[in-house]
């Protein structure tokens, strides 16, 4: 019986491992364990639609499967798929809670949320600022972020 070089198989592991990474990249360190607060949403190059009043309105938290949070008067989860190479983010359908708004003003501001989220596409991270662009990158969620 010949034997396989070894040579081969540790190309083979380490070509089973790239391809571990480009499809099931891992959750960026920066990212997680920190809660991200809703600060502004902006249009790319534009103006700003609206600052928020309350940071701890609007949040976003990461785990490694998923985004969850507060949005106005509701919380919020959704699976998420980020690539810390491509700085890609997209997320699956946004499930929440059905309690009510009082305030119209932040129902809409609620919703418009919840359709920003579902349409990401990537974002950028600079020190404790988390920009998520979505709206195919022409609007943007800028959040700071809280403490791990």
């Amino acid at each position: 019986m010949k034997r396989k070089p070894i040579w081969l198989v540790g190309l083979v592991c380490l070509a089973a491992l790239l391809i571990w990474l480009v499809f099931f990249p891992p959750l960026p360190v920066e990212l997680a364990g920190r809660e991200w607060r809703l600060e502004a949403v902006e249009v790319v190059g534009g103006p700003t639609l609206w600052r928020s009043s309350d940071p701890d309105q609007f949040t976003l938290i990461f785990s490694s499967t998923t985004i969850s949070g507060q949005a106005g008067c509701n919380s919020y989860e959704a699976r998420h798929r980020v690539n810390r190479f491509t700085r890609s983010f997209s997320t699956g359908p946004v499930f929440h809670t059905l309690v009510g708004c009082l305030d119209p003003d932040l129902r809409a501001r609620e919703d418009a949320f919840f359709d920003a989220l579902a349409g990401t596409s990537r974002y950028e991270l600079s020190g404790d600022e988390l920009r998520v662009y979505f709206d195919d990158g022409m609007k943007v969620l800028v959040f700071e972020g809280g403490g791990r």
